[in-house]
């Protein structure tokens, strides 16, 4: 898990949407295109360390808690399988890292 400054969790979503080229509206929504489904999750699998799932599930309108393990868990299946995914969250992380820099310079 990687360390999100308080000041910096507002922005993860804004950063994942970012990252994936969509937008925040997109992943908070129903869509079930699947550039839309990872960004939803990745942003899940970031953020769980600081929100709680109930929390998680009802920002992202989620009706099923389970849900939110569930994307947890894929993600960490995909960061040992697929490049693209690892390229992805190091590019988030990276991001997160850079802003908490300049916030804290």
């Amino acid at each position: 898990m990687i360390f999100i400054p308080p000041k910096i969790r507002s922005q993860v979503i804004d950063i994942v949407a970012a990252e994936y080229g969509v937008s925040v509206k997109d992943i908070r929504g129903k869509s079930r295109q699947q550039k839309i489904v990872r960004a939803r999750q990745m942003y899940v699998y970031i953020i769980s360390g600081y929100k709680p799932k109930t929390e998680i599930a009802k920002e992202l309108n989620i009706t099923q808690r389970t849900s939110i393990t569930y994307f947890i868990k894929k993600v960490e299946e995909w960061l040992i399988l697929y490049q693209d995914t690892k390229e992805h969250y190091q590019n988030i992380v990276k991001t997160i890292r850079t802003k908490h820099e300049t916030k804290t310079h």
